[in-house]
């Protein structure tokens, strides 16, 4: 049934899952039933902190109180002890981190130098071989 829902969900905008997803977290119906309402003005309303940590603690997975901690001083940007939709959305798609540099036109040249001389080394490394067997071969017949 849950990913029945969460397909659904999904299937709409992303934003608009995301808004819906706040708004029941912070308590408040995402359409109301019994009259029109103003527009949802999803800015004007918080996750407070206690609210955050009761989530946490009936989670089916253990937090520890760090780790409660934790997550709510990542999400409260401004330290005001509550989470606005700015700071939520922060907290769900955490920015990635900074691609590795790619590698220039420099670093492919010395890559390649770099395997250039493996090869020879290897190659000469499997003549001396050879060229040692066919001394004693040499010397061997030399004695008959």
């Amino acid at each position: 049934f849950c990913s029945i829902v969460n397909r659904k969900f999904r299937e709409e905008d992303e934003e608009v899952f995301r808004q819906n997803m706040f708004k029941i977290l912070c308590g408040t119906e995402p359409f109301p039933e019994l009259f029109r309402a103003k527009k949802y003005k999803i800015n004007d309303n918080y996750i407070m902190k206690q609210d955050f940590r009761h989530m946490m603690i009936n989670l089916p997975v253990e937090v520890s109180e760090e780790d409660i901690e934790e997550m709510f001083d990542y999400a409260d940007r401004n330290k005001d002890g509550k989470i606005s939709y700015k700071e939520f959305q922060t907290m769900i798609n955490p920015q990635l981190p900074p691609e590795p540099p790619k590698p220039t036109l420099n670093d492919f040249r010395i890559s390649l130098s770099q395997h250039q001389l493996n090869l020879e080394n290897q190659q000469q490394q499997q003549q001396q071989p050879q060229q040692t067997t066919q001394q004693q071969q040499s010397l061997t017949l030399s004695v008959t």
